[in-house]
């Protein structure tokens, strides 16, 4: 458990120093949270939140 935990740190610290964009950091660090927490499913259900918001955003955009 203890070696995960250091690998989580190491690839948490990398996203933080690599990426320049913070929203696009910002999701990067929820995904690999949910993964994380509970798995490949709460990755696919964050993406599926995700793409539900892009598309409720698009549509008050464009009408």
């Amino acid at each position: 458990m203890e070696r995960k935990f250091g690998l989580t740190e190491l690839i948490k610290e990398a996203l933080e120093k690599e990426i320049k964009d913070p929203e696009v950091k910002e999701l990067a660090l929820k995904i690999l949270e949910a993964y994380l927490k509970d798995g490949k499913r709460a990755v696919e259900e964050l993406i599926q939140k995700l793409f539900e918001e892009a598309v409720k955003y698009d549509e008050e955009l464009n009408p």
